[in-house]
């Protein structure tokens, strides 16, 4: 019996890779690869880093030269950099003046910020201050990209190419915002659970949802899905839990922020970009009228031209989304008398986090990039041509995101016909991209029973 990896007696093809043994016709010798071939294979090796350093230096780029440009030299009307030099610095010089946040000034994030934002107590000049969170934004994503090359080699590297380029068709948006400080430690959470190291896995995680309140769903049907590790997983998680909330109790803020986050935020309105406000708005433009906008919550808002009950409806439904989720993980398990493998977990968890940002009140251009986390997990444990269905359309989701916000957003807020257009393009495909998930994750979960695993989980 031939041994796995080389070639049949008699064919005379030579093994990829620095050298392998050519037999034939009972003669063995070391076939070593051409020169030509070797470069082919460290050039494309090496591609994802030549695409990530260059994608990174154009967005970083932009963002200085928006930072210094003059406004009639910048490239697009919209300030994307705005929150990062007014609101952001204003909270890291109220940090470093030692005032608790929630409670001595509104901070409307989850706590996972915190400590970059205290990172600028280093800092007292605007320039420097975001010169420091890009740095650690990219950090952040080098961080990311590294863990999905390491964890979609069984997958053909498809995770490291969607994130190389959905961010860079997201924009550099994701460099002055602070949603990569979740989707890190949520992918490289994803990773820690494949490779078995479950009690860091859950570290990680709590990190996760301690930064955005998103990863707190799937933090529950990973769980429920998985027996094995489940108890040292959720022992990192609970550590790293309570260390956060005594930290917070400590400091006096922690009822403060439970007040902040989950009542003054629960009845925000409709946010502009969302599916429920473009509706309406596109409504209004066939009767030729425009609706009254209003500007809180660091983004503008539609506050009529639909009923009253309707942002609250949009709360519940994706609170319901979410229980869907988790339901449907318990059911699976239930059913079929078998943990769903990892990969149906992760497009389970793919339809919830896409249909959240389709049904939510609040859809900010920067979410996006929680969905490009979700399908780079779902990509690193499967090579499928609905995987690759599914990257078209997030780099797609995202690229249209892009044109909503920055290029097109004055013609939403003026109700123009192209921005409306495309802004409910990207909202229904968001939902299309749940239901294909949604779709997928059963079927890989009654795959389960019939002894099917995913790539992701013989990571070693």
């Amino acid at each position: 019996m031939r041994a796995l990896g080389t070639p049949r007696q008699g064919s005379g093809a030579p093994v990829a890779g620095p050298a392998s043994v050519l037999q034939r016709n009972g003669d063995t010798r070391l076939a070593v690869p051409s020169p030509a071939m070797n470069l082919r294979h460290r050039a494309r090796a090496l591609a994802p880093v030549f695409a990530w350093v260059f994608t990174r230096a154009c967005m970083v780029m932009y963002v200085f030269h928006e930072l210094w440009a003059r406004p009639s030299q910048r490239w697009v009307p919209v300030l994307i950099s705005n929150f990062l030099t007014v609101d952001y610095f204003n909270y890291a010089t109220k940090l470093s003046a030692g005032l608790a946040p929630y409670r001595s000034f509104s901070y409307e994030y989850p706590p996972g910020t915190l400590p970059f934002l205290a990172a600028g107590h280093w800092t007292s000049q605007v320039t420097d201050f975001v010169a420091l969170w890009v740095a650690m934004m990219l950090v952040l994503d080098a961080i990311t990209a590294l863990v999905l090359w390491r964890w979609s080699r069984a997958a053909g590297r498809g995770a490291l190419w969607l994130w190389v380029a959905a961010l860079p068709l997201l924009g550099p948006l994701v460099l002055v915002r602070n949603d990569l400080i979740v989707a890190c430690p949520f992918v490289a959470a994803g990773w820690l659970v494949a490779t078995n190291r479950f009690r860091i896995a859950g570290a990680v995680w709590a990190f996760a949802v301690f930064a955005k309140l998103w990863p707190l769903a799937p933090f529950v049907m990973y769980t429920i899905a998985r027996r094995e590790g489940r108890r040292r997983f959720l022992t990192g998680a609970l550590i790293v839990a309570a260390g956060i909330t005594g930290w917070l109790a400590a400091w006096g803020v922690l009822g403060a922020m439970v007040s902040d986050l989950f009542m003054r935020h629960g009845h925000r309105p409709l946010e502009i970009e969302t599916s429920w406000a473009i509706t309406a708005l596109l409504a209004a433009a066939a009767r030729g009228v425009h609706l009254r906008l209003q500007f809180s919550y660091g983004s503008l808002n539609v506050v009529e031209g639909f009923p009253s009950w309707t942002p609250a409806l949009a709360y519940r439904l994706t609170y319901l989304i979410e229980l869907a989720g988790i339901a449907a993980v318990v059911a699976l398990r239930w059913r079929h008398r078998a943990r769903p493998p990892l990969n149906a977990v992760a497009w389970l968890t793919l339809a919830v986090v896409s249909g959240s940002l389709a049904a939510a009140p609040v859809l900010s251009p920067q979410y996006v990039l929680w969905l490009i986390a979700a399908a780079c997990v779902v990509l690193a444990c499967e090579h499928t041509a609905t995987s690759r269905v599914i990257a078209v359309s997030v780099c797609a989701a995202a690229a249209l995101t892009q044109l909503d916000y920055p290029v097109l957003f004055n013609h939403i807020a003026s109700g123009r016909l192209d921005g409306l257009i495309v802004a409910e393009t990207r909202n229904v495909l968001l939902a299309v991209i749940a239901v294909i998930a949604t779709v997928a994750g059963v079927r890989r979960a009654r795959s389960a029973g019939q002894g099917e695993h995913s790539l992701c989980e013989r990571v070693g």
